[in-house]
């Protein structure tokens, strides 16, 4: 018996890890620089999932390049996708190592929960940080 070939259509997919580094009711930022997609929208750090990673050593990897510290703990949050094939994986950091720096150049901040709608958000951490906001039960 032979096994049928479908031809299913092309489509891209892209899957990235980002994390919620935390201290106290404060999270840290990145902004986005002039040679990537969205330059100057801020964004919780994190990147693409590499072929050969899962979503986990992806943050890692992506932490450790983006803004130097290492991960020790952390607990999957949420999942967010969206009609173009664009996945989100969205995990809080409960311990790491370092202090976190713009390690590629790019500015960065601790922001507080309450004023993070004082920099323009990439348009998926919007409702991540109203998760965030729930969560910490802000005032």
């Amino acid at each position: 018996m032979e096994i049928p070939t479908i031809n299913l259509p092309s489509f891209d997919f892209y899957h990235a890890s980002v994390g919620l580094l935390l201290k106290g009711k404060e999270v840290f930022i990145t902004q986005r620089q002039a040679t990537q997609s969205m330059p100057g929208f801020w964004e919780f750090p994190g990147g693409k999932v590499e072929q050969s990673e899962t979503s986990l050593m992806a943050l890692k990897r992506e932490l450790d390049e983006e803004v130097g510290v290492k991960v020790i703990e952390t607990k999957q949050i949420m999942s967010l996708c969206n009609p173009n094939h664009r996945w989100l994986a969205v995990w809080l950091v409960c311990e790491f190592e370092g202090i976190p720096f713009g390690k590629e150049n790019q500015n960065n901040q601790w922001i507080n929960i309450n004023d993070i709608e004082t920099v323009k958000l990439l348009p998926a951490n919007k409702y991540i940080s109203m998760y965030l906001k729930t969560q910490l039960q802000t005032d």
